[in-house]
């Protein structure tokens, strides 16, 4: 698997692109479009990093998933290297590439039901 151009990359930077047009409001502590490791191999596509020193992460969390269609069922959580943190995942495609999901907290959480209908907060 190689992604060493800018041309092998472009899906992902054209999707990682619709994502900021058609989602505005998504947090993005960090986005990055490259080669990045998923569940179950490598692959073009996006990682979107959260991490509750920089974010309210775990809101932040859910909102992607909203965004993302990522019911509770697709979501991962275990504990992470650094003691007392907790570490969750969650992948889905959107526009035909990977995107994958990383939180880091101190709590683990769940994906509570966005309250009032809305899908992701203010859209």
């Amino acid at each position: 698997m190689s992604a060493h151009t800018l041309a092998d990359q472009r899906s992902a930077l054209t999707a990682l692109t619709d994502l900021s047009t058609n989602f505005p409001g998504l947090p993005a502590d960090s986005a990055r479009v490259g080669r990045i490791f998923t569940r179950d191999s490598m692959a073009v596509g996006i990682a979107i990093a959260l991490h509750e020193a920089t974010s309210a992460a775990a809101d932040d969390f859910r909102a992607w998933c909203a965004a993302l269609n990522i019911s509770a069922a697709d979501v991962e959580t275990r504990p992470a290297a650094t003691t007392g943190m907790h570490y969750t995942t969650a992948e889905a495609h959107y526009a035909g590439v990977i995107v994958h999901l990383d939180c880091h907290t101190s709590r683990p959480f769940t994906l509570a039901p966005i309250a009032g209908g809305q899908r992701v907060p203010g859209w």
